[in-house]
């Protein structure tokens, strides 16, 4: 059986035992080697993300993600694929992009668009009460910088299996899915 994610199995040949030493800059040189697919090229772009080249990044899943000609997602993109794209319209600063990207989601309830969404309603929080008006009513984006303080992305692509390390949807590794220091997440409690 061919699996649906190529990338896996470069992952699993470079023995990553332990993904917060990823090298990411190797992983996308072996990348742009491989034939190119939508899953290489989300791998590509994810290794973009965490080398802080986000317009790089963006090229990439506008590429493979919208529609020819349009700002219209495909309909047959995977979820996995619509997560990274937000997170690199998070990163950039494009706020409004990333909402729409999650709105699209088959499962809003994964933990990267959990992420995300806390991040957008902290951010939300740090304006003052009338800019926060002005974001609701009409979402107008504001220069107000918008802090992550997780890794972008869903790295290595969900429900992989590595020997000796087990990761979950997210791409976290505490096994249980949840947002560093936040014992209780709770989806339905992200207004946004």
């Amino acid at each position: 059986m061919i699996s649906p994610h190529p990338i896996l199995d470069l992952t699993c040949t470079l023995s990553l035992h332990d993904f917060s030493v990823v090298d990411y800059q190797h992983l996308l040189s072996v990348c742009e080697q491989q034939r190119r697919n939508r899953w290489v090229d989300n791998a590509r772009a994810v290794c973009l993300m965490r080398l802080e080249r986000i317009d790089e990044a963006l090229e990439i899943f506008r590429r493979i993600a919208l529609s020819p000609g349009t700002c219209v997602l495909r309909g047959d993109l995977p979820d996995e694929i619509k997560l990274n794209y937000a997170s690199a319209l998070l990163a950039k600063g494009q706020l409004i992009g990333a909402l729409d990207v999650l709105d699209e989601l088959g499962d809003p309830n994964q933990w990267m668009a959990i992420q995300i969404r806390c991040v957008l309603l902290d951010w939300e929080k740090s304006l003052p009460w009338w800019k926060r008006i002005l974001w609701r009513a009409g979402r107008l984006e504001f220069a107000t910088p918008v802090s992550v303080d997780f890794e972008l992305g869903v790295w290595p692509p969900a429900g992989v299996s590595i020997p000796g390390r087990s990761i979950d949807r997210a791409g976290t590794s505490d096994g249980f899915g949840r947002i560093t220091g936040d014992d209780k997440a709770d989806p339905a409690s992200v207004p946004l």
